[in-house]
């Protein structure tokens, strides 16, 4: 059978694409995760262990700055594309992180097709509130697939 131009190149975008529709409960943030971020010369790394159920996020981790470190329970809530979190530890003020999953831009060669966004699963990027930590750039990365 023969296809018109148009018709073929639908069925190779839709054979590419899997036919599949767009499924935000692929998204789900159950992983250790880890980032780090400086501010007035100070690093601080994380490292978090995350479980979700539904709109749930429930976790530990740990955070460390200075040569001290900090174990926190972390709790949460996910509405796609958000991930908001509250990193809690006896003895300081909750650190609030909120954050979103990572759009990546694909640029593909000059002068071929526009750039395509999509959706990273595996970092999550936001600015963390409260606490002292307060205007700090993060993003962690999923640190296994």
């Amino acid at each position: 059978m023969r296809y018109p131009p148009a018709s073929a190149a639908l069925l190779l975008l839709v054979a590419a694409c899997g036919g599949e529709d767009f499924d935000a409960g692929r998204y789900d943030v159950t992983d250790r995760w880890t980032g780090s971020a400086v501010a007035d010369s100070t690093r601080y790394e994380v490292e978090l262990e995350l479980r979700q159920e539904a709109e749930e996020i429930r976790g530990s981790g740990t955070l460390r700055a200075g040569g001290e470190t900090v174990s926190v329970e972390v709790s949460g809530e996910f509405a796609f594309p958000s991930v908001d979190l509250v990193l809690s530890a006896p003895g300081f003020v909750p650190a609030v992180f909120d954050a979103a999953f990572v759009l990546d831009t694909i640029q593909p060669a000059v002068g071929t097709t526009p750039a395509v966004t999509r959706e990273s699963r595996s970092r999550i990027a936001g600015t963390l509130r409260e606490s002292e930590l307060r205007g700090i750039p993060l993003t962690i990365v999923r640190d296994t697939l």
